[in-house]
């Protein structure tokens, strides 16, 4: 509703919501504790075993290749599709409510999709694939 406005105003309660996630991160972490057992931190240098197999790298690049593949479709998406909307004719308050049923759905739907998609989490490919069938849902 607030691009009805200006979309400037986007920008600026974007900003603020930035800011306020600073303040949270910086001043709610600050006193949170680490439960180490032994109180020691292991430290990865003194490790001296040699990496065999690149296997978990190559699976790790193929997952943030994949990543960066669907967040740069979800900017273009963000960014084209708004102008692209008024050149439809479409206005700026009903896109807006496009968006605000959109975060409604996602909010809503997640914890009932998680519900059906809970028998394939029991193995780690399973849950990779309840995360990915999700995403496509919503």
């Amino acid at each position: 509703m607030v691009a009805s406005y200006s979309f400037q105003w986007i920008f600026v309660a974007n900003t603020l919501m930035y800011i306020l996630f600073l303040f949270i991160a910086l001043f709610g972490y600050r006193g949170i504790q680490s439960s180490n057992s032994g109180g020691k931190q292991t430290n990865i240098i003194e490790q001296s075993t040699s990496v065999k197999s690149h296997a978990k790298l190559y699976a790790l690049l193929i997952l943030c290749i994949g990543y960066l593949l669907c967040w740069v479709g979800y900017v273009q998406w963000q960014s084209t599709i708004a102008s692209h909307t008024q050149e439809l004719g479409i206005t700026l308050k009903q896109y807006s409510v496009l968006w605000t049923i959109n975060g409604a759905l996602i909010v809503v739907a997640q914890p009932i999709i998680n519900k059906i998609l809970k028998p394939f989490a029991h193995h780690i490919k399973g849950q990779i694939m309840q995360v990915f069938l999700s995403s496509l849902f919503l």
